[in-house]
């Protein structure tokens, strides 16, 4: 990954700081001078991925179920090795479909 690409999460731990919810892992890329959230996991309603269609409308994404079971901690280590190794594809896509020229 480049320094223009970062993957955040966020999950919950209970009071021996074990991880029990994956609440968000996110890859970002910075893009016009700002942090820009192009795909995300988390386990609000079961585990599923959130791919962000639209710089106009990142509200507008497209969500799909994912058949992966486990502990949370495992799934936040699942979707972590993801973004690692399919950032260049994400940050690809995103730009073509947003008719942008990645530099």
């Amino acid at each position: 990954m480049s320094p223009e690409d970062r993957i955040t999460y966020v999950y919950k731990q209970d009071d021996k700081y074990k991880i029990i919810d994956v609440t968000d892992v996110s890859y970002e890329i910075f893009l016009n001078q700002k942090w820009v959230t192009i795909l995300r996991y988390d386990n609000a309603h079961g585990f599923h991925r959130h791919l962000i269609g639209s710089i106009s409308h990142p509200e507008a994404d497209v969500v799909t179920p994912l058949n992966i079971s486990g502990q949370s901690e495992s799934l936040l280590r699942w979707a972590i090795e993801d973004i690692k190794v399919n950032w260049w594809y994400h940050r690809a896509a995103y730009f073509k479909r947003n008719n942008l020229t990645d530099s």
